[in-house]
């Protein structure tokens, strides 16, 4: 701590977020709300901040090893005090507020070693899950055993596997590097989508939680979006529900190229405004689409009762796996293709790179052109090439994951959108 006003501010943070915890347990006192023993409201739990910060600050300016412990020690003790007459009297066992009053203390002790965004997140984290108490009991009141077994296996997947993965990994005969993180990673999107959706569909519906994964998914990536959305609409009969989320998603990949492209080049050349008729009538119209679906199906719905959309299971973890090696196998196939043709190809690149992704070549394209190392007209079509081949690859994927309605229905849908946007696009290089 530098100066008086820096420990002072210092201070009354520790005090503050310690005091936020506080203030939930005063509401519940103050609104009988409150079962288990309170060890204290606002004020109890504010001082408790203000002491853990005080004895660390002591602690570390005076080199009192001991100092910490003791008074961590001394102020929890008339804290245990009053939680043992409680115990005793109402024959009632609960140690939330005690952990919560230990974590109070530790957000003081926290700031003082400038950790300040963890003592925010710890305060923001224990104030949420204290008031949030009978929501949570009734959601796990509500879970299957088959829903558990499904968050712990999502939480190995995203949280163990992946980051233990290598990002690069070249076998012994040097044939490929097969890149287990990316591939990993494209097989956690898939399962996320999925994962989101289902319990989403618990919360707000079936239907509303399928376009609302879609919309999510579309900012992360669409591909993932599309896998997961034609897996559930194998065996159904329902469309527009499966067919508006796939929409959205491209529709959001369409303009977040342009505003990648808006970023790197900082609107100073001309691949811009090459990009924007085409991607914003791609964007525009997948989007427009949607809304006419979701508004037909509406008007549809109040003649005809429909039968609400059913998510079957929480966590597909096989169909997951199935993209992994789909989306392994298109790795493979764009690494030989382009150790068979001349990088320099940018056209023959961009379709390469469109069979997994669109950003990187986006951004590769763009700084080029930026750099002055490339024609803004060349980057513009390989960059609307990337798109065309990534929109195949989603239908590809349709075909074989999803419904066969669904992927007659997307392909007469995206053909329309895509043919509107390529002879605008064309109109306007020829004026």
């Amino acid at each position: 701590m530098e100066n008086f006003g820096s420990l002072l501010i210092s201070l009354i943070t520790a005090t503050g977020l310690a005091g936020l915890i506080g203030l939930e347990r005063e509401f519940r006192l103050q609104n009988k709300l409150l079962v288990e023993s309170p060890l204290g409201g606002l004020r109890t739990f504010a001082m408790m901040g203000a002491l853990g910060f005080l004895s660390a600050y002591l602690t570390v300016t005076y080199e009192i090893a001991w100092l910490l412990p003791i008074v961590f020690v001394m102020a929890m003790f008339f804290p245990l005090i009053s939680h043992a007459y409680f115990v005793f009297t109402k024959q009632q066992f609960s140690v939330i507020s005690g952990l919560a009053l230990i974590v109070s203390f530790c957000i003081g002790v926290l700031v003082v070693f400038d950790e300040l965004y963890l003592a925010i997140a710890l305060s923001i984290l224990f104030t949420g899950i204290l008031a949030l108490r009978d929501v949570l009991h009734k959601m796990a009141k509500k879970l299957s055993a088959d829903e558990l077994f499904a968050i712990l296996q999502f939480i190995i997947l995203s949280a163990i596997i992946l980051p233990i993965l290598p990002k690069s990994w070249v076998d012994p005969f040097e044939f490929f590097d097969w890149r287990p993180q990316a591939v990993w990673l494209m097989v956690v999107f898939v399962v996320s989508i999925r994962f989101i959706g289902y319990f989403l569909a618990k919360i707000i519906g079936g239907e509303k939680s399928i376009l609302f994964s879609g919309v999510i998914g579309g900012f992360v990536s669409s591909t993932a979006v599309t896998m997961g959305i034609a897996q559930q609409s194998k065996g159904k009969n329902a469309l527009i529900i499966f067919l508006a989320p796939i929409l959205v998603a491209s529709g959001i990949m369409f303009f977040r190229v342009l505003l990648e492209v808006a970023v790197v080049t900082q609107g100073k050349n001309q691949l811009l405004s090459l990009l924007l008729l085409p991607l914003g009538i791609f964007g525009g119209g997948s989007i427009l689409l949607t809304g006419f679906l979701l508004f037909y199906r509406k008007r549809a719905r109040k003649q005809v009762a429909a039968t609400p959309i059913a998510i079957d299971q929480p966590l597909q973890l096989t169909s997951a796996l199935s993209f992994g090696i789909f989306f392994l196998a298109v790795l493979l196939f764009s690494d030989k293709i382009g150790q068979y043709f001349d990088t320099s190809g940018l056209y023959l690149t961009g379709a390469v790179a469109g069979l997994t992704d669109v950003d990187a070549i986006t951004l590769a394209m763009a700084n080029l052109v930026t750099i002055g190392s490339l024609e803004a007209d060349i980057a513009a079509r390989v960059i609307l090439l990337a798109v065309t081949v990534n929109t195949l690859v989603k239908l590809s994927i349709v075909f074989v994951f999803g419904s066969a309605l669904l992927f007659r229905k997307l392909t007469i849908s995206l053909v329309g959108i895509f043919a509107i946007g390529l002879v605008m696009y064309l109109f306007l290089l020829v004026g």
